[in-house]
């Protein structure tokens, strides 16, 4: 399947999506609220079937929270970015995708613990790499830092 075929199948299948050509791969965008029930059909429809999601991470653009998923299908040699922005800064939650990628585990614990996403539904959501009393998410943007150990 080439990258018009599968714009094409997108566009047919799937509601709730920007679809944007990238230079080297495929973009869609959309809200939180429909991220899982997107990224389930991404996997389990046969004209899709992105069984690999290789890379997660948590960006803080224009004052806006938001994670990256990036995806390929090994049965048809494509790769696909899954954009989700507009999560709220105070309460920042998407749903977790261990259910259908288990091996996102470690990523949204590192998600979580940098940028304060919390992953509804993660089996065990705690920090990965910074003492349990720390305080802040040091890559957000507004992090504060008082002794200046992260300087922006």
């Amino acid at each position: 399947m080439n990258k018009e075929q599968l714009i094409e199948q997108l566009n047919a299948r799937i509601q709730n999506i920007e679809i944007t050509e990238a230079k080297q791969i495929l973009e869609i965008s959309t809200a939180p609220n429909h991220l899982f029930n997107i990224v389930n059909t991404l996997k389990t429809d046969a004209a899709f079937s992105f069984d690999y999601l290789f890379n997660l991470m948590g960006v803080d653009v224009d004052d806006k929270l938001g994670v990256y998923y990036y995806f390929e299908s090994t049965a048809h040699n494509h790769q696909l970015l899954v954009k989700c922005f507009g999560i709220s800064r105070d309460k920042a939650a998407l749903p977790s995708l261990v259910s259908l990628y288990p091996g996102v585990e470690l990523l949204e614990r590192e998600v979580f613990e940098f940028y304060g996403i919390n992953f509804e539904g993660h089996p065990d959501l705690r920090n990965l790499f910074l003492p349990d009393d720390w305080n802040g998410f040091p890559m957000r943007k507004d992090y504060y830092d008082p002794i200046n150990i992260v300087e922006r």
